[in-house]
């Protein structure tokens, strides 16, 4: 196991502690007086739930705007008929197809029997090919 007696005198990693240096209250004051004060800027009333769904108004129409301006092109593609070898593609190309799976296994996984080895194995011979 890991005996640490043997591996000498411990790291002294004092140096790297924050807290030794002054410069550390200082920023930590900074930050501790900047957040007060946003606070009291804030106010002492909680915001009600209209005044919240109102804060999110411009956020939301920008993403609205920018799906829109994403969406508009898509569907002006999408009427026009695809030409060369993209029609070709999306009217054959079935999910076995992209898979690379061949047409034979893929005739003997519709099967209502249970295929035997050698029907599976003659299915992913390359065609022309005896094993």
């Amino acid at each position: 196991m890991n005996d640490d007696s043997k591996q000498g005198d411990p790291v002294d990693v004092s140096p790297l502690d924050p807290t030794r240096s002054s410069r550390f209250d200082a920023i930590a004051s900074g930050i501790t007086r900047d957040a007060m004060a946003a606070r009291a800027r804030r106010g002492a009333t909680p915001p009600d739930l209209l005044a919240a769904l109102a804060a999110w108004t411009r956020p939301a129409l920008f993403a609205a705007a920018v799906v829109l301006a994403v969406a508009i092109p898509v569907l002006a593609r999408s009427r026009q008929r695809p030409r060369g070898w993209v029609a070709q593609m999306s009217g054959v190309a079935s999910a076995m197809d992209v898979m690379g799976i061949p047409q034979p296994l893929v005739e003997l996984m519709h099967s209502a029997e249970t295929p035997s080895l050698t029907q599976i194995n003659e299915a992913l011979a390359p065609a022309g090919v005896r094993r």
